[in-house]
C-alpha cells in the first residue's frame, strides 16, 4: 500500500527539510523518497522498512522542493504518496 499523509517542514536556515508519512504497508522492504525542483522528479534516497521520517539535509536554502514517497518490495513499488511542496528558509 502507498504511504499517505506526507508532511514536510522547512527547518531553520541551512538545516534542510523534515519529512514524515504514514506507513500503510505490512510487507515493504523500504521507502523511496523523491523530490523535484521544477518539473523533473529525482530519487533522493531510500530508507528502511517501517521508517516514517527522513531529514533532507541536502536541501539548498531559499529553494522550493516538492516531495513524494513510495513503498517498495521485491514485487515492485506502490503508488506514490501525496505530493507536498515546501520552500526552505
Amino acid at each position: 500500500k502507498a504511504p499517505s499523509s506526507l508532511t514536510v517542514t522547512a527547518l531553520s536556515a541551512g538545516s534542510g527539510v523534515s519529512l514524515a508519512w504514514k506507513d500503510n504497508s505490512s510487507n515493504e522492504d523500504g521507502f523511496q523518497i523523491e523530490r523535484k525542483t521544477g518539473s523533473t522528479w529525482q530519487v533522493l534516497t531510500t530508507v528502511a522498512a517501517n521508517t516514517k521520517t527522513f531529514k533532507d539535509a541536502s536541501a539548498a536554502r531559499r529553494t522550493t522542493y516538492t516531495y513524494r514517497v513510495l513503498a517498495f518490495n521485491v514485487a515492485g513499488g506502490s503508488s506514490y504518496s501525496n505530493q507536498v511542496s515546501v520552500t526552505t528558509k
